[in-house]
């Protein structure tokens, strides 16, 4: 019984832990993250239309050489790969595990308003829900620390 009664205090405590303050920055910047992404595919499509005056001054491939890299390029692959992950684990969730995670952090609906008015449980369920798909979702992203590691940026690290 004394064994529970620590489990449950420090699963309670699990929201304090560094990779799970990672993870949940991370989920609650993926709107952002696809909103960027879709701006930069814009801005890329624009850039390489072909443009009158530079088709003019240095014929069809312009100026620049095809084979450059722009930064935009490199932020839009970035940005890409970070949401195919984050959506990629989200994927690996139950249902009502997901929509836990999408309305509290990618969505920013406060905790009580989710298991009280959006889905429908106890606290004490819907807490222990939340965090085990916190769980579920560090480990699939391999952020989730092992036994003597903890998280640095998403690396595991030996814990010193």
């Amino acid at each position: 019984m004394e064994q529970r009664a620590e489990y449950v205090a420090k699963k309670r405590e699990i929201h304090k832990e560094h990779w799970y303050i990672a993870l949940a920055e991370r989920l609650e910047g993926h709107k952002y993250n696809k909103s960027r992404a879709r701006i930069l595919r814009l801005q890329l499509m624009r850039d390489v239309l072909p443009d009158a005056k530079v088709i003019a001054n240095y014929g069809e491939g312009g100026g620049k050489g095809h084979e450059e890299i722009s930064p935009k390029e490199i932020e839009l692959v970035n940005l890409e790969r970070e949401i195919q992950e984050v959506e990629a684990a989200l994927d690996g969730l139950r249902e009502t595990a997901r929509n836990i995670i999408v309305l509290r952090y990618i969505e920013g609906v406060r905790d009580w308003h989710i298991y009280e008015i959006k889905i429908r449980m106890s606290k004490t369920a819907y807490y222990e829900e939340r965090n085990q798909a916190m769980e579920q979702m560090a480990r699939c992203l391999g952020v989730y620390p092992k036994n003597g590691q903890s998280v640095d940026n998403g690396r595991n690290t030996r814990a010193t």
